[in-house]
Parts: C-alpha cells; structure tokens; sequence
C-alpha cells in the first residue's frame, strides 16, 4: 500500500462547508410518497402514515418541505363541516416556515350544507431550520374538524374508489 505525503499538511475536521459549494445549493433530496387510502372519521390531529427523515449536514443548513395532499371531503349526512391539515415533527411539534407562518392548520377544504363532495390536491412549501445534525423528521398530520362535522375526510381517494392516488412529502437540505 502506497502513503501519499500532502505537501506536510494535515487532514482536519470539516467545520464549514467547502468554497466550492455555494449557500442555496441542494445538498441531498429525501421524498416519499403514499398511495394508501386513508379515512378519517374522528376529531383530533391523526398521522396518516406520510413521512420523511433527513439527516443535514450542518447546523446552519435549512430544510425545504413540499409536501402534496390528495384529499376528497365526503359529506356522507348532507350537513356542513370542515378539515385541515399541517407538517409537524415526529414530537407533533407543528413546522413554522423561515418567516414564522406558512403552515401552522391550513385550511384544506370546507363544504356546505346540500352538497356531497369536494375532491382536490393542496400542496404546501415549507423552509424550515431544525439547528441539529441529527435525524429530524417531519409527516403530514389531519384533522377533521368539530365532531358534528361531516363523517368522512379521504385522502388519496379520487372519490370513483375505482383507483387511489398518491400524496407525497419531499425533503431537501439546503446549503446555509
């Protein structure tokens, strides 16, 4: 085996990024995805089994969230009612954007009295900086609202039940 002698210079820790690697370049893409159908018909903040973890490489770095949400709100008793939907970490901790808002319970869809569905796809970017260097997770949580709300939230759901559809919650690091 060969010995490289570099110039008697030393190896050191890395404590910084390298020059070559600019602030606001990506450094790694996490995603996943779920196409299994989910049914909420309970008041409270619920997981629906969609969930990332990335690990940054440096404190200073930020985390970018796109997370997409298939949903169709069934008013299965004709009565008005409402749902909403959040990015939290694994602590339930919900996930504010750099700016201190953007995502808190956003509002996903409300349907009055007299209709029976409303389907869509809502999506939401996040840029978050978790300080650590440690594996940090982040899901997608739903609520369906006051208990005399309609009976039935689905999510990947296209409302035919002859196929699901899928949402997806996307990780990137961001250089800091």
């Amino acid at each position: 085996m060969a010995l490289i002698r570099l110039n008697n210079q030393s190896l050191t820790n890395v404590s910084a990024l390298p020059a070559a690697i600019t602030t606001g370049s990506v450094l790694q893409v996490v995603s996943q995805d779920l196409s299994t159908q989910f049914y909420n018909a309970s008041s409270g903040w619920l997981d629906i089994g969609l969930s990332a973890t990335i690990t940054p490489s440096s404190t200073s770095n930020k985390i970018f969230i796109i997370a997409t949400l298939q949903i169709m709100h069934s008013n299965g008793n004709n009565s008005s009612g409402g749902m909403g939907w959040r990015v939290a970490n694994a602590s339930n901790t919900v996930i504010i954007g750099g700016s201190g808002g953007s995502n808190p319970t956003d509002f996903a869809a409300y349907i009055p009295s007299g209709f029976w569905n409303i389907s869509g796809v809502q999506s939401k970017q996040i840029m978050h900086s978790p300080s650590t260097t440690s594996a940090y997770t982040y899901k997608v949580q739903v609520n369906r609202g006051n208990a005399g709300d309609p009976p039935t939230i689905n999510y990947n759901d296209n409302g035919t039940g002859s196929f699901n559809t899928t949402s997806t919650i996307t990780l990137m690091e961001i250089a800091g």
